[in-house]
Order: structure tokens, then C-alpha cells, then sequence
């Protein structure tokens, strides 16, 4: 019973305490609001769940080694593509650019196999560090760090 006693006064001192600390707002939150409405006036309420969910997506992501708020802000509010030509065109460019960065990396790890999946004569032991190799190990963090993926994530599901 006592020990009982002792966890109801334990979760009640916490619970106390998280009262007492102030709870302060994201500013990630107040700049996605601000650019939201930002975006809704350039754009028009056609373009509201686009912007709704890209913001979302992009805020979802977004670390604090991106950027402070004004530059989520100023990013979301730049980088948003409206429907039409521009979002078409785009697509078409990020669809060439990665299907081509895609393919590259799929021909260098084939290129490194070589000497493991191919009758090359004896297998030498830089063979198989070859083939460990993954030359596209950092290819997702580096489209991070560009926003080459944070641009998809804002105007694209």
C-alpha cells in the first residue's frame, strides 16, 4: 500500500511540475501559419490543400541544421509551385534529374561488381570491397541538404 502511495505522490509531484513549466509555441508552427496564409493570398483557395499538406510535409522534416523559422518561411514561400505550367515543368525536370541520378548509380555499382558477379579470371580481394561499395550511400541526405527533397515534399505527394 505504501508503495502505491508513493507512485501516486510521485506522478503528482511530476504532473506538478510539467504544469509549471510554460508551455511556449513551435515557431516552426507560427511560420508555417504566416506562410500559409501567405500562400493562400498569392494563390488563391484553389491551391489550399496543396499548400496545406506540402507545408505540412516540409514541417514534418524540417531540422534545426535547415534553417531557423524566417527560413522555413522564406523557403515554403519561394519554392511553392502553383498547378499549371510551372508545376509541369517541374515535375519534368526533377523526373529527368533523378531517373538520370538513378541510373548513374546503378551503372557505378554494376561497374564495382564486376570483378564478383563476372568470370574475370581469379577473384582478387579488392573484388569484394569493390562490391561493398554503395556509391549512392548519401544521395537522400545530400537531397536534403540541396532541398532538392524538401521542394518535392512542398509541391508533390
Amino acid at each position: 500500500m505504501v508503495r502505491r502511495e508513493g507512485s501516486v505522490f510521485i506522478v503528482a509531484a511530476a504532473a506538478a511540475v510539467l504544469a509549471a513549466v510554460p508551455v511556449t509555441a513551435d515557431p516552426l508552427d507560427d511560420a508555417a501559419t504566416t506562410a500559409r496564409q501567405t500562400l493562400l493570398a498569392r494563390h488563391g483557395a484553389a491551391e489550399e490543400a496543396r499548400i496545406a499538406r506540402g507545408l505540412d510535409q516540409v514541417r514534418r522534416r524540417w531540422r534545426a541544421e535547415d534553417g531557423n523559422a524566417a527560413a522555413f518561411r522564406a523557403f515554403v514561400e519561394q519554392e511553392f509551385v502553383p498547378r499549371g505550367q510551372p508545376l509541369d515543368d517541374t515535375f519534368a525536370r526533377l523526373e529527368f534529374a533523378l531517373e538520370r541520378i538513378d541510373g548513374y548509380f546503378l551503372s557505378m555499382e554494376r561497374d564495382l561488381r564486376q570483378g564478383q558477379d563476372l568470370d574475370r579470371g581469379p577473384m582478387l580481394p579488392i573484388d569484394a570491397r569493390l562490391a561493398e561499395l554503395i556509391p549512392d550511400a548519401h544521395v537522400r541526405d545530400d537531397l536534403f541538404h540541396t532541398r532538392i527533397a524538401f521542394v518535392v515534399l512542398l509541391n508533390f505527394r
